[in-house]
C-alpha cells in the first residue's frame, strides 16, 4: 500500500480513507469471529456424537412396529428372504413377496397367510428394470403403497476371475447392484409424497474386504454399500431423512446354500449362522432406525479397529482365522 495525504492507496489503486480500512478491518474480525464459531460448534456436535453411540452401545432405541406396514422383499422365497417374510408376517406386517421363482414364492405367501397373516406373492425378474416398473404398479394396484423394501435377492458366484464366464459377471451385478436401483427409483418417490419409508438393502462383509475367488460377488457387495452411503446422503441434503430412513445388512457367511461349503476356523468367534436367526438380527437393526447392522455384531468393532491395521496385518489374520468357500464348478 502507497500512502499519500489523503489517505492510503492499495496494490490496485484504490484510494482507502481511514472509515474504509476500520470497516474492512471490522470485517476480516467478523469473518474470524464466525469460524471461531463454527469450529466451537462442530467441536460440540461432534462430542455430541460420541456421547450418542456410547450411549447407544450400552441402550439401544426401541423397536418400531411394523404392524400394517407393507413391505416388499426381493428374493422371498428362500433362505433370509424367506425367513424375513414369515417373520414379519408374524408382526402383523403386509407382506409383498417378489422372485422370479413362483413355486416357491408362492409356497411362503401361502404359509404366511396360513399363520394368520396377509401376504401377497408376484413373480418378478428384477434384473429387468421394466419389469421391475410394470410390477411395482401393479402391486400398488392390487396391495397399496410400499412403505418398507428390503432389497434382498442376491447371487454368489464363487470361482477364479479367469474362470468366471461373462453372463456369471453381467448377471451379478444386475441383480446384486441394479436391481436396488430399479427396485428404490420405483418406491422412493411415494415414500417422499408420503413422507414415510425406509429401505433395506443387503449387502455383506464381502463389501468391506474383498476376497478371493469372489470378485463379482464382492465388487457388488462394495457398490450396494456405496449406493446405501450416497442415497442416505441424498435424503440428509434434502431434508428427507427425518422420515425416510436406510439401513445396509453387513452379514458373514449365512447357512442358506449360496455359498458352497462355508467355512470358518473359529466357529465359536465367527460363527455361520443360519437364516432364521440372520433374518430375526436384520429385522431389529431396521426397526430401530440403524444405518448399518453388522451379523455378527462384533464385526462392527472389528471393521472400526481394522482400519488402523497395515495390510500384511488383515492378511494374516485371514490366513490365521481361515475364513472362505469353497469353488463352484
Amino acid at each position: 500500500m502507497l500512502r499519500n495525504g489523503v489517505g492510503v492507496v492499495d496494490g490496485g489503486g484504490v484510494l482507502l480513507n481511514p472509515a474504509m480500512i476500520f470497516g474492512k478491518m471490522l470485517l476480516y474480525l467478523y469473518s474470524f469471529l464466525i469460524v471461531i464459531v463454527d469450529v466451537v460448534f462442530i467441536f460440540y456436535k461432534c462430542v455430541f456424537a460420541y456421547v450418542e453411540l456410547l450411549f447407544r452401545l450400552v441402550i439401544w432405541p426401541p423397536e418400531k412396529s411394523v404392524e400394517n406396514d407393507i413391505i416388499l422383499i426381493t428374493g422371498a422365497g428362500h433362505g433370509i428372504g424367506r425367513e424375513l417374510a414369515l417373520q414379519l408376517g408374524e408382526l402383523g406386517a403386509i407382506i409383498v413377496c417378489w422372485d422370479i421363482n413362483s413355486e416357491s414364492n408362492d409356497a411362503v405367501a401361502k404359509e404366511i397367510r396360513h399363520n394368520g397373516g396377509r401376504a401377497y406373492a408376484f413373480r418378478c425378474d428384477i434384473s429387468q428394470r421394466q419389469e421391475v416398473e410394470r410390477m411395482a404398479d401393479l402391486t400398488r394396484t392390487r396391495v397399496g403403497d410400499i412403505t418398507v423394501v428390503i432389497n434382498n435377492a442376491g447371487i454368489m458366484p464363487c470361482n477364479s476371475i479367469l474362470h468366471h464366464n461373462h453372463k456369471e459377471v453381467e448377471r451379478t451385478m444386475e441383480i446384486n447392484v441394479m436391481a436396488h436401483f430399479w427396485v428404490i427409483r420405483a418406491f422412493l418417490p411415494r415414500m417422499i409424497e408420503m413422507k414415510r419409508g425406509h429401505i433395506v438393502s443387503l449387502s455383506s462383509v464381502a463389501g468391506l474386504k474383498g476376497a478371493a475367488f469372489l470378485i463379482p460377488y464382492c465388487t457388488s457387495k462394495f457398490a450396494a454399500r456405496g449406493m446405501m452411503d450416497s442415497l442416505q446422503e441424498e435424503l440428509r441434503i434434502t431434508g428427507q431423512d427425518q422420515h425416510i430412513h436406510c439401513t445396509t445388512i453387513m452379514p458373514f457367511f449365512i447357512n442358506t446354500g449360496l455359498a458352497k461349503n462355508p467355512r470358518s476356523r473359529f466357529p465359536l468367534i465367527l460363527n455361520i449362522l443360519d437364516a432364521h436367526t440372520a433374518a430375526k438380527k436384520i429385522i431389529s437393526g431396521f426397526r430401530r432406525n440403524r444405518f448399518e447392522v453388522f451379523i455378527p455384531e462384533m464385526l462392527q468393532y472389528v471393521h472400526f479397529i481394522s482400519a488402523f491395521w497395515p495390510r500384511k496385518v488383515k492378511q494374516t489374520l485371514l490366513d490365521f482365522f481361515d475364513i472362505g468357500a469353497e469353488i463352484r464348478e
